[in-house]
């Protein structure tokens, strides 16, 4: 055990030994689940599934991906005790808070964070794993919750909203929106970060969730909320200009139609290279160098917004106090 003890520290520096597939794979199995293993060599063995699944190449990675993760998602079902049995663990029996069981947890989360930020496809509509990792974040020790957060940042790349099935869509949203109300900040902070990662603006759930998240007693989750809205984060009212200093009015960038009539109307051409004379090419206002048209910021297309209708129904279907659904063709309520 001493002598495997070092060859995995030395692993755990090696890019090399990262890359030697299968025994990458025979390497961590030994070491994890080995039967003369100790409890220094599960560590590490653990920690060198980290190494691999941030740096061995791209490809080695896919291939050996299935194996990797179902080994991850197996410990952290089993809570890091790795003598416990599968059915055990889904018995509903709280997690082992033992020093040893929360370590292995914890690399178990790095590496499935690692693996799936770089093979995004190997998690893809895996909706039961979003849900036990949003489970981890209010059931696990504190100290764990940031290990845990970071993971789960990492998994949303596998569930971007054009790669799932309206029905998983649907059962992503639920979590989201059960997740918003939670009590954990940890919980509210993932819930809103993957409604602005995954859908796009014109997404009425996830517009919502921003909304809650706007008003959110955690600074975090505020800031996270207004980015979604499109809103400063720092302030979100508009600013009031001062007696002393008026605020001028920011410089509307040019459209690229603006730009070609400018250019159009001042008559100017770009410079020959052939005349030999060096002449310096002029911007679009007829006498500005060429260095210049650097300066001028062109508009970028605009965003699809939500629907107001659409998202006035969502909130009167949310909140009916807030917003009468007869006002939209809903049904009749008293107010």
């Amino acid at each position: 055990p001493a002598v495997r003890s070092r060859l995995l520290s030395l692993f755990c520096k090696s890019v090399a030994a990262a890359n030697i597939f299968p025994q990458t794979i025979t390497t961590i199995q030994e070491a994890v689940f080995g039967s003369g293993s100790s409890v220094r060599l599960k560590q590490q063995g653990m920690e060198f599934s980290v190494w691999v699944c941030k740096h061995a190449a791209h490809s080695q990675l896919k291939a050996m991906a299935p194996a990797v993760l179902q080994g991850l998602l197996g410990t952290l079902e089993r809570g890091g005790d790795l003598a416990a049995s599968p059915e055990m663990a889904s018995s509903g029996a709280p997690l082992p808070t033992d020093h040893t069981s929360v370590t292995l947890r914890g690399f178990a989360y790095q590496a499935t964070g690692a693996l799936v930020q770089r093979v995004p496809e190997s998690l893809a509509g895996r909706i039961d794993v979003a849900h036990r990792f949003f489970a981890a974040l209010s059931a696990e020790p504190p100290g764990l919750r940031a290990t845990v957060a970071e993971a789960a940042s990492c998994l949303s790349a596998a569930f971007q909203a054009d790669t799932l099935s309206p029905q998983q869509a649907s059962e992503l949203n639920d979590l989201l929106l059960a997740s918003i109300g939670a009590h954990q900040d940890a919980l509210r902070l993932c819930a809103v970060q993957w409604a602005n990662r995954l859908f796009p603006l014109d997404h009425v759930q996830a517009r919502w969730i921003c909304v809650l998240a706007a008003s959110d007693p955690k600074l975090e989750v505020r800031d996270e909320g207004a980015r979604g809205l499109r809103l400063s984060p720092i302030n979100l009212t508009p600013l009031e200009p001062s007696p002393l200093l008026p605020i001028p009015p920011p410089a509307s960038p040019l459209s690229h139609d603006q730009v070609a009539g400018t250019a159009a109307a001042s008559g100017s051409a770009p410079a020959s290279a052939a005349n030999g004379e060096g002449q310096e090419a002029m911007a679009v206002d007829g006498g500005a160098p060429a260095a210049d048209k650097a300066s001028i910021v062109l508009a970028p297309p605009p965003e699809r917004r939500p629907d107001l209708v659409a998202m006035l129904r969502y909130a009167a279907s949310r909140v009916p106090a807030l917003l009468p659904p007869r006002a939209f063709g809903g049904p009749s309520v008293p107010p």
